[in-house]
């Protein structure tokens, strides 16, 4: 029997769907990923991101789960040539993006580049990083798309036969269920796709936008200019191993901008699709054209 639960968290909305464990289970699964939600925001003074971004150079010790998500996120930052950068916080701040994004924008100030992870030093057995003292990150959307991971394997670990998760634009999918796992997106009315097991992520510029003084702006920006990506890129969906690195991947192909998008999804023998801004569908791997459903396994089976 199928036991779901939706709820907030992430400032976004979650689903919860598994086969094989009970409601309790469930609900517990929501329970952890609101609280990773509380301990991952950049809006909190008392989350534990905050804290790591006052460590002002001192070494700073981190949760097991966030000294993961922060592994993952380095990985991802040199994985894709620094196009995706979790050190992109202060660009955000001037840029307008202080706040939850329901109370913004801010007042925003002039464009910075973000500084980047060399220095960036991670301890994953004692869970302890040193940072410089001029490194600020924000998880942003690798935190959704982590969170769906060990949303998953918690399930697993309960007993689930399949199980699914989305945390916004965030999937990961498990048990490869007869059908798939539907994915839907906007702006299209019908499903997009059927995900058998792997991770999905649906990036887009045309949501969480504001404006400072007249600039329009949108939340995916380049971290070499601190400004809005521009690279004629409307949506990109990514189907990967993981949802981690599906949400890298489709952020940086964002910020590559077209087509180098294209030739980046394609080297990383990823499956998806790139609308450009004249609304043309470009698709990669195994996905089928224009978008249209089809049934998608991140490992490339049937």
């Amino acid at each position: 029997m199928l036991t779901e639960h939706r709820g907030k968290a992430m400032g976004t909305t979650v689903h919860i769907a598994a086969v094989g464990v009970t409601a309790d289970d469930v609900a517990g699964v929501f329970g952890r990923i609101a609280d990773r939600s509380r301990r991952w925001t950049r809006f909190s003074p008392d989350s534990e991101l905050a804290t790591l971004n006052r460590a002002n150079g001192l070494p700073c010790v981190l949760s097991s789960d966030t000294a993961a998500l922060l592994k993952a996120a380095v990985d991802g930052w040199r994985s894709t040539g620094g196009r995706f950068d979790p050190s992109i916080h202060d660009a955000m701040i001037a840029a307008g993006y202080d706040r939850t994004f329901a109370e913004g924008p801010g007042p925003g100030g002039p464009a910075i580049s973000a500084p980047g992870l060399h220095d960036l030093q991670i301890d994953v057995a004692s869970a302890t990083v040193l940072a410089p003292s001029n490194l600020r990150l924000d998880f942003g959307g690798i935190g959704k798309g982590f969170a769906a991971d060990l949303a998953v394997s918690e399930l697993l670990d309960a007993g689930a036969h399949h199980a699914a998760v989305s945390i916004g634009g965030d999937l990961r999918a498990a048990g490869h269920p007869e059908a798939g796992w539907p994915i839907a997106a906007e702006p299209w009315a019908d499903l997009i796709a059927s995900l058998a097991d792997g991770g999905f992520c649906f990036s887009t510029t045309e949501r969480r936008q504001w404006s400072v003084d007249g600039d329009h702006r949108h939340h995916i920006l380049d971290p070499a200019t601190g400004r809005p990506a521009d690279g004629a890129i409307r949506h990109v969906a990514v189907a990967a191993s993981t949802a981690t690195q599906a949400e890298v991947q489709a952020t940086a192909a964002v910020v590559a901008g077209w087509p180098a998008a294209l030739d980046a999804l394609e080297t990383a023998e990823l499956d998806g699709f790139v609308v450009t801004e004249d609304g043309t569908a470009h698709h990669f791997g195994a996905w089928t054209p224009n978008p249209s459903i089809s049934l998608s396994s991140a490992d490339r089976t049937p």
